[in-house]
C-alpha cells in the first residue's frame, strides 16, 4: 500500500479511536453518535483494500502490463 495512504489511514483511525473514547464517558453521546461512528469506521477496510489495489495498478501500468477496460456499471476492471 502507499505509504502515504496507509499513514493518511492511521491518523484517521487513530483519531476516530480517541474521539470514540472520549464518548464513552457520556453515554448520551454515545447513543446518538455510535451509529454514526460505526458507518465512518465501516468503510476502512474497504478504502484499505482499494488503496491496494489501486497500489498494484498503478505499478503495472508504469510497467505497460496492465490493460484495463472501463465498465459504467462496475467501475474499471484489470485485465
Amino acid at each position: 500500500m502507499d505509504p502515504t495512504i496507509k499513514e493518511y489511514l492511521k491518523k484517521i483511525t487513530k483519531s476516530v479511536d480517541k474521539f470514540r473514547a472520549g464518548l464513552r464517558n457520556n453515554t448520551h453521546a454515545i447513543q446518538a453518535n455510535s451509529h454514526k461512528l460505526d458507518d465512518l469506521l465501516s468503510w476502512h477496510s474497504d478504502l484499505e483494500k482499494r488503496g491496494e489495489e489501486m497500489s498494484v495498478a498503478d505499478t503495472l501500468l508504469q510497467q505497460g502490463h496492465l490493460l484495463y477496460v472501463s465498465n459504467k456499471t462496475n467501475g474499471v476492471q484489470m485485465l
